[in-house]
């Protein structure tokens, strides 16, 4: 029916079980390596680098629900290292930007209801402590302004 990402971002407090500085010779890997805590926060949106290649091997598996495909990007390629076919912990974070897929499935599966291909839904930021909170694209970037 649709894709979308979460551009995760393990370095901050609540997203990081353990994190050191990067004392190997791979300065690839960046100045600190962290171990993430599962808690997510990150950039939402469709990020096509991702969700493109994602969506070809939802295909490919012939899945017809839910499907979370866990990877990394490094030098522009997509690695994948974990396909998940279910549910995953951040629907109620997507459904917040209007990505949800309980809804949809029920909808479209039992319901018989057709769900709009490639529909559109808010892209921005996602946070996870006691409440999720959706911040929009042109909210950070008037901060990003007012900082300046």
């Amino acid at each position: 029916m649709n894709s979308i990402a979460v551009k995760k971002s393990i370095l901050s407090g609540l997203s990081n079980k353990i994190k050191i500085p990067n004392k190997t010779e791979r300065r690839d890997l960046g100045k600190i390596l962290a171990i993430s805590s599962g808690i997510s926060q990150g950039a939402i949106g469709k990020f096509p680098e991702v969700t493109k290649p994602s969506r070809k091997i939802a295909e490919m598996l012939g899945a017809t629900a839910a499907l979370n495909v866990q990877c990394r990007l490094h030098k522009e390629k997509m690695y994948v290292f974990e396909i998940n076919p279910r549910i995953s912990g951040t629907s109620s974070l997507r459904a917040i930007v209007g990505y949800n897929e309980p809804d949809m499935l029920i909808r479209n599966h039992l319901l018989g209801e057709n769900i709009e291909q490639d529909f559109a839904y808010r892209e921005g930021y996602i946070t996870r402590g006691l409440d999720e909170t959706f911040i929009s694209e042109d909210f950070m970037q008037m901060l990003e302004y007012k900082m300046q």
